[in-house]
């Protein structure tokens, strides 16, 4: 079968969508498919381009393909008689309310078109496609509620070769895209309350000025030298996989994000628990406070609290890491069981 594999890019950078993307197309290969990737340029800042961006991308057309499979905003947005979406990220920013702590588009009469236009534009897309389905649970809860869509959780299967790890460094390791809504800064803040030597690592890629902002002033007014380290720029998997095996625990702190479980899986492969936040979305239910990680209130003494708890005791830690890879081998589906739902 002819199958193009459609994520939406910033341009220069690399992100998980891409190494998804990457992946799904190498095992569709292996599989005897004629696969090729596409990334779709776009800009994520929730202006008025938005309303182009998605414009764009329904003039757009994919030839002399049998099926797209479309993983994220805005590729989903282009037709095609035979689409299906893995739906793994949607604009958040448009599904956030403007009464929630960050929010990106305003409400004022352009940020609500705008927020109407994105809307708009994914429920049509949801319901032109063949198939749909969710890589995490929040994402689905989000088209049931938004868009009367159901759909089944289909998971990512893991990318970075993973394994029990029985290594413990001193650091905390927080990965995903710097924007405000993730909440980075509370980490910071965190761990200059902290009252053990425990260090944070904080790995994203920076998607714009604003979004890193809250960021960037946390670590200029808390920074403490030599226990906090930002990795901005994009980093290869042997880097990424030596980060995950030697963290002490994983972190996951924003405020009701959906990529927040993939993140807590992709520590738990690794034995490592996760820290989040009571308000974090799904990833708050998939962690078992006191078992595979800690789910405390969204403040930073608090969290320093917990991070200072997983470095004091570090067999309870250790044992913690055990139950939460425990946790994701129950949770986990292989690329058999993916390709095989995306291609039936």
């Amino acid at each position: 079968m002819k199958i193009a594999v459609l994520s939406g890019s910033i341009p220069i950078g690399r992100s998980r969508m891409d190494e998804v993307a990457s992946a799904l197309l190498r095992e569709l290969a292996v599989r005897g498919h004629d696969a090729e990737s596409f990334r779709i340029p776009f800009d994520p800042t929730p202006d008025l381009g938005m309303i182009h961006t998605i414009l764009a991308a329904r003039r757009l057309r994919v030839a002399n393909v049998d099926r797209i499979i479309c993983l994220d905003f805005p590729a989903y947005c282009i037709p095609h008689p035979n689409k299906i979406i893995w739906l793994l990220q949607n604009l958040r920013q448009a599904y956030d309310s403007a009464d929630t702590p960050y929010p990106a588009i305003p409400d004022t009469k352009v940020g609500r078109s705008i927020r109407e236009s994105v809307l708009r534009a994914d429920g049509d897309a949801l319901a032109e496609a063949s198939l749909v389905v969710t890589g995490t649970l929040d994402l689905r809860s989000s088209i049931s509620k938004f868009h009367g869509r159901s759909a089944e959780v289909l998971r990512v299967p893991p990318i970075v070769r993973s394994a029990i790890s029985i290594e413990r460094g001193s650091f905390v390791l927080c990965s995903g895209p710097v924007r405000r809504i993730n909440r980075q800064h509370l980490l910071v803040e965190a761990i200059n309350q902290c009252q053990t030597p425990v260090r944070l690592i904080i790995s994203g890629f920076e998607e714009s000025r604003a979004e890193s902002g809250p960021l960037r002033e946390a670590i200029r007014r808390n920074g403490v030298p030599g226990r906090i380290e930002w990795i901005s720029e994009p980093y290869d998997e042997l880097e990424r996989t030596t980060l995950m095996s030697s963290a002490l625990a994983g972190a996951w702190v924003s405020h009701a994000d959906p990529q927040g479980e993939t993140f807590a899986l992709e520590s738990f492969r690794f034995s490592k628990p996760m820290i989040t936040c009571s308000d974090s979305g799904g990833i708050a239910e998939l962690v078992v406070n006191g078992a595979s990680g800690w789910v405390t209130a969204p403040a930073s003494i608090e969290l320093a609290k917990v991070m200072d708890e997983a470095y004091m005791d570090r067999e309870r830690t250790a044992n913690m890491g055990l139950q939460a890879h425990a946790h994701a081998q129950s949770l986990e589906q292989n690329w058999d069981e993916v390709i095989e739902r995306l291609i039936r």
